[in-house]
């Protein structure tokens, strides 16, 4: 059984953030409105971005030797696959810059075209790319390729 779950640096990157984006909003509101109220403002952006960065991007996800595939967000079951059933893709964005955040969605179709999209991007490229490297091993090999452009 493979495990696969977020990137420490997935989850610094996220705590780091916080504290800029409320002194960013703080600084912003405060133009406009009086420092209490900016003050207000940037706390609860903090608190937004830590609750998002900590609770909203906990997954892992769980390859069996006999091919079912698990995701689990905060440590519950979201889905479970048997990827013999399912064709596999997915869409990758890369954005260049000083933390490069890579937005990967990972798709799985079943037989009946029905599309599940799944947000792998805090895993992280190199790990994603272990992971779906297994996962093609189970998947239907008639592989087509899957829409590309996020909805």
């Amino acid at each position: 059984m493979q495990i696969y779950k977020r990137t420490m640096f997935s989850l610094i990157k996220g705590i780091v953030a916080t504290p800029f984006t409320a002194l960013v909003t703080f600084m912003i509101a405060q133009i406009f409105l009086s420092v209490p109220v900016s003050a207000i403002l940037g706390i609860i952006a903090g608190l937004v971005l830590a609750y998002l960065t900590i609770f909203s991007e906990n997954i892992s996800f769980r390859l069996n030797d006999n091919g079912r595939f698990y995701y689990f967000k905060n440590g519950k079951l979201q889905n479970e696959f048997e990827l013999s059933k399912y064709k596999i893709g997915y869409y990758r964005k890369t954005e260049s810059g000083f933390l490069g955040n890579v937005d990967i969605d990972l798709k799985l179709v079943d037989s009946e075209g029905e599309e599940t999209s799944i947000d792998a991007g805090p895993l992280g490229a190199s790990q994603f790319d272990k992971m779906f490297e297994q996962m093609e091993k189970f998947a239907i090999k008639d592989i087509e390729v899957l829409n590309t452009e996020k909805k």
